[in-house]
């Protein structure tokens, strides 16, 4: 009897020390999640911040004849841009018959 109370005595202990060693791990881990929510957190707060600039001064745009100048400036640039860049993109993009080539020149 006092054989398998030692045994059951060591098992409880081994047991307590996979307790201990996983709750480390654990809080490790968990300590991890909190820097990584924090992280993403301010940067959407960040982006929060700069949405909030961009409508408080589109919102006076609107009142002043001169910044609707530049607004609408602006829009056509924006507009230019991306029709360039669109165009670069589907330049660039290999199709069926020029097939994908390696950085060396060759085709795959």
């Amino acid at each position: 009897m006092e054989i398998a109370n030692g045994i059951l005595i060591f098992l409880c202990f081994l047991g307590i020390i996979f307790l201990i060693k996983n709750s480390k791990k654990m809080k490790a881990e968990l300590d991890e999640l909190i820097q990584k929510v924090t992280a993403e957190s301010a940067g959407i707060d960040s982006a929060i911040e700069l949405l909030k600039g961009l409508k408080t001064k589109l919102d006076n745009a609107l009142d002043d004849p001169e910044a609707m100048v530049k607004l609408r400036a602006l829009s056509k640039e924006i507009g230019d841009k991306t029709q360039v860049l669109a165009e670069a993109v589907v330049a660039s993009t290999p199709t069926e018959t020029t097939g994908l080539k390696k950085p060396d020149g060759k085709k795959k």
